[in-house]
């Protein structure tokens, strides 16, 4: 084996890789930890504008209930004219049947031949 490799691994000493890896941790949790506090405020903010954006809807919501409280209360008034429409074009459409039919004989009697 070549004697220079073996040599430069000895270079440095374990206590130098260690706290060199020691120091790449430190490093990269300075980074997590950074990267953590940047995702803090961004949740923060986040957080604040949905509060914001639920405190609208409520408004919203507390402004036009009256409203459409009135539109349900026409709607059923309307649901039930438009009921009372179908039955009465039901008996119109009964009476118009039966005096057709009454038509209908009439002009079956005036047809016939006398006899």
């Amino acid at each position: 084996m070549n004697e220079d490799t073996t040599q430069n691994l000895n270079a440095r000493s374990f206590e130098e890789r260690v706290l060199a890896e020691f120091a790449a941790m430190r490093t990269e949790l300075t980074a997590m930890r950074q990267e953590q506090t940047a995702m803090r405020e961004i949740y923060g903010h986040l957080n604040a504008r949905l509060i914001a954006l639920e405190e609208k809807v409520d408004r919203r919501l507390q402004e036009t209930r009256p409203i459409w409280e009135g539109v349900l209360t026409r709607l059923t008034g309307i649901d039930e004219s438009f009921e009372e429409l179908v039955y009465q074009f039901k008996i119109l459409n009964g009476d118009m049947l039966k005096m057709r039919a009454h038509i209908d004989r009439l002009d079956d009697r005036t047809r016939m031949p006398a006899a």
